[in-house]
């Protein structure tokens, strides 16, 4: 009955390696920032969360990527191990057994609650590590690349809202202009290869993207010039 049910997609998902710190971060920060994150999204589980995390780790400690990594490598995995045993309690046998929502027994549900719930967990442990990483250059190039973007939004603007005459007399554009507002999708470039960084001989292994409508910025931040977008 239950064998034609999909994977829950990224349940096998781990960090694979750690990342290299900015500076050390502290086990409180981390603590409140991942206290923050399950009560908006999983609060049902704050209590259980919280009290693991104190248990765990009762004084205050600061990590270095490293660390960060393999700690909360270990932290996951006892906190999935703490849910997991909902489904050997005797107390909830008479609801394990039957179904919770058509086709879907319960101790099959739970499970598929518990990895849904870990990959929530597990990704937003690493977007903390992600946070941790950034440096004030990192911070100044994506500042740069955002005035940019926002430089050349504004020319295209007046180019479709406005227009301009053509030399044969007619007119082109002026039919008005989506603005892109999203000059944050800069800071995508940092974690790709891109070609302009490379060697020519090399460049034939550098990342690719197809920036949409809304992606000027991607496209500047990769290296194409305000030219080029025109």
């Amino acid at each position: 009955m239950q064998g034609e049910m999909n994977p829950v997609p990224g349940a096998e998902w781990r960090p694979r390696r750690h990342l290299d710190f900015h500076r050390s971060i502290s086990s409180q920060n981390v603590r409140d920032d991942l206290l923050r994150f399950i009560a908006e999204r999983h609060d049902g589980h704050l209590r259980l969360v919280a009290h693991l995390w104190d248990e765990t780790f009762p004084d205050p400690i600061r990590w270095d990527g490293a660390a960060f990594h393999s700690t909360m490598e270990e932290f996951t995995d006892s906190l999935e191990s703490n849910l997991d045993t909902r489904r050997t309690e005797p107390q909830l046998t008479s609801v394990l057994d039957r179904e919770i929502i058509p086709r879907r027994l319960g101790h099959l549900h739970l499970s598929r609650r518990l990895q849904r719930f870990m990959i929530d967990v597990r990704l937003h442990l690493r977007r903390i590590a992600y946070t941790a990483s950034i440096d004030v250059d990192l911070r100044m190039d994506w500042q740069r690349w955002m005035h940019r973007t926002r430089l050349l939004d504004e020319h295209l603007k007046d180019l479709f809202t406005n227009g301009i005459e053509t030399p044969d007399g007619g007119k082109f554009g002026g039919k008005g202009f989506r603005s892109t507002w999203q000059e944050g999708v800069v800071a995508c470039a940092s974690a790709l290869r891109r070609a302009m960084d490379l060697p020519p001989e090399e460049r034939n292994r550098a990342d690719v993207v197809a920036p949409m409508i809304r992606d000027v910025g991607l496209a500047l931040s990769m290296g194409q010039t305000p030219l080029e977008i025109f």
